[in-house]
């Protein structure tokens, strides 16, 4: 080959070996940021569902403290309110993708200490069959703070031909109600346990995830038991995992609290979530400063001016909002 043609030849491997690098950053930069795009959505979504769990929280609360009262009519529309924002948030979880919480603790059935006939079998936690059944979890090096609680489990809508303790023909059901709750709370910060009433699925192989509650855990070596309340003759229920998720939202304490008026009520949640809104616009900006700095290093311009409009735009929605 002589040098002319060897001195083009390797003009062009160069040029080739450029244009790989810039297509290779780009393509990683381009998945960085639609990486960047998803989480900004997804703690948007997020930050609405947290919000309107905790202003139904409040509803219940609050329609209790005007039942007893016996403002009836207040009740009703306590009540009315929170059916329609429990509707809001089921129609978003079934639309969602589930994706495991971030930082969500998670106790497993085969990490349990057992009491009574409750088995580990299969991976879950079964048969539940009196009052004395108990499964506890010791943990260490716990963050304390405020989480919400979430139970996976599986209760079969089938059911049996059995009798009752007449005799009489009956047809025999599982499920019932179990308590959650800390053991080890530091003294004088005893808290009633969460309950919850089991709801039945289509077979024991189907299993749903059921938010009880929040619990705000101060000791760094809890103790979190389950025991059961009441259980039917099939069981009370197949325990897949309970998921202590970090919540920074909690529903408000109303017990001095006069009661307010409903509309008053979504309004004051509504500019909560309009201000953990703008955090997450605010985070997301300096994410996509940071992108567009490593755009510039790279010497690619056109996704620079790409996340140039994305800034922009995220500017005039904090402006907007």
């Amino acid at each position: 080959m002589r040098p002319n043609t060897l001195l083009i030849a390797l003009f062009i491997v160069a040029g080739m070996v450029t244009t790989w690098g810039q297509a290779s950053s780009e393509q990683r930069l381009s998945e960085a940021l639609a990486a960047q795009r998803k989480t900004y959505e997804d703690a948007i979504a997020r930050a609405q569902v947290d919000a309107q769990r905790a202003f139904a929280e409040t509803l219940k609360s609050l329609e209790a403290r005007a039942a007893e009262g016996r403002h009836y009519d207040l009740a009703s529309r306590f009540q009315s309110e929170r059916a329609t924002i429990l509707s809001e948030i089921e129609s978003f979880e079934a639309n969602a993708h589930h994706q495991p919480e971030k930082g969500a603790i998670r106790l497993l059935p085969k990490d349990a200490a057992l009491t009574g006939t409750v088995t580990f079998k299969d991976t879950t936690l079964q048969r539940w069959r009196h009052d004395k059944c108990v499964a506890t979890w010791n943990q260490r090096g716990f963050h304390p703070g405020h989480y919400e609680v979430v139970v996976v489990y599986s209760c079969s809508k089938e059911t049996i031909d059995g009798t009752d303790a007449s005799g009489q023909a009956i047809k025999q059901h599982a499920g019932g109600q179990f308590a959650f709750g800390e053991k080890s709370r530091l003294v004088g910060e005893a808290r009633a346990p969460l309950t919850h009433t089991l709801e039945v699925t289509e077979d024991w192989e189907s299993f749903r995830e059921a938010r009880i509650g929040r619990m705000t855990i101060k000791n760094t070596a809890p103790t979190f038991e389950l025991t059961v309340r009441e259980t039917k003759p099939l069981d009370l229920m197949h325990l897949r995992e309970i998921r202590l998720v970090p919540s920074a939202t909690r529903a408000e304490d109303t017990s001095s609290q006069e009661i307010p008026d409903v509309a008053e009520l979504r309004q004051a949640f509504e500019k909560h979530f309009h201000r953990e809104m703008e955090k997450t616009i605010q985070r997301q900006r300096e994410q996509l400063k940071a992108l567009r700095k490593q755009a510039h290093a790279a010497g690619n311009d056109a996704l620079g001016r790409r996340l140039d409009e994305a800034i922009e735009k995220l500017g005039n929605a904090a402006t907007l909002r």
